[in-house]
């Protein structure tokens, strides 16, 4: 008889975490931190690169031991060129990048429960994967099962995909599959790296037009996950309560609720 050995599980040793926190962003990225429990990546080391423009009072913040705090000073810009540039900032700190894996994520989110170490980027196709997009989810399994004339009109592109060509966002419908967020997507570190690159320079080409991609940077890794292959994720790992089409998921990230006030004072 022939016995079959099991692989055995290879699990995460070390891990980044990359977070664009300026201004008032940077409460919420505290509170990020705080939130990394013994079930976020359990085992490994976790090294929380915070972008912003108050390195001082990161230094501050203390964490679990496995936890390394390491502010990167970045320039604080208007909304929304302060979420657009966040591909640039990360691409100009690529030495940072040292880890097994990079988590990619918006400072207003919350770890609510296990986020495993058993990931294996280097299994992934482009050594990537996305998110996703919470508000999309349903409508994607609809229009796969034949059910699309159940939709509203405004939900037949399945996103909130750029439309104009004059923009490097732009994705032709035919092209369009599943929605991802921009707000948690992870790679490993070369991946990421180049990912990082290539969105920064064709958002560069749009700035030089005068172009904004209408979701900004979401947009931007929307285009390149139109056009390349990746691993996907559900989202669970970007949750959103009010969210009734996800209550059969287990909630592993969550989108946090910010308040009004508060993003029209970002928004300016």
């Amino acid at each position: 008889m022939k016995i079959i050995k099991s692989k055995p599980v290879t699990t995460l040793k070390t891990v980044d975490v990359c977070v664009h926190a300026t201004a008032g962003y940077l409460k919420y990225a505290k509170e990020l931190g705080e939130s990394f429990s013994s079930t976020f990546f359990p085992g490994a080391e976790i090294r929380y690169l915070v972008f912003t423009d108050n390195v001082g009072q990161v230094q501050r913040w203390i964490f679990p031991d496995r936890v390394t705090v390491i502010g990167v000073e970045i320039t604080h810009k208007p909304w929304p060129t302060s979420t657009i540039s966040r591909y640039e900032d990360y691409k100009n700190s690529a030495e940072l990048l040292q880890s097994e894996l990079v988590l990619f994520i918006d400072a207003d989110m919350k770890i609510i429960s296990e986020v495993p170490s058993t990931f294996e980027p280097k299994m992934w196709p482009n050594e990537i994967a996305l998110v996703r997009h919470p508000g999309f989810y349903r409508k994607d399994e609809m229009v796969r099962t034949g059910m699309r004339r159940f939709l509203p009109t405004q939900t037949e592109a399945l996103g909130s995909w750029e439309d104009r060509p004059e923009s490097q966002a732009y994705v032709p419908t035919r092209s369009r599959k599943h929605y991802v967020c921009g707000g948690v997507w992870m790679a490993s570190p070369r991946a990421a790296i180049k990912i990082c690159s290539l969105l920064s320079s064709r958002i560069d080409t749009d700035e030089r037009r005068d172009v904004m991609a209408v979701w900004h940077d979401e947009s931007h890794l929307n285009w390149w996950a139109a056009n390349n292959e990746h691993a996907i994720l559900s989202p669970e790992y970007c949750f959103v309560r009010t969210y009734s089409e996800l209550d059969e998921l287990t909630p592993r990230i969550e989108a946090l609720d910010k308040p009004a006030e508060f993003v029209q004072k970002i928004k300016g």
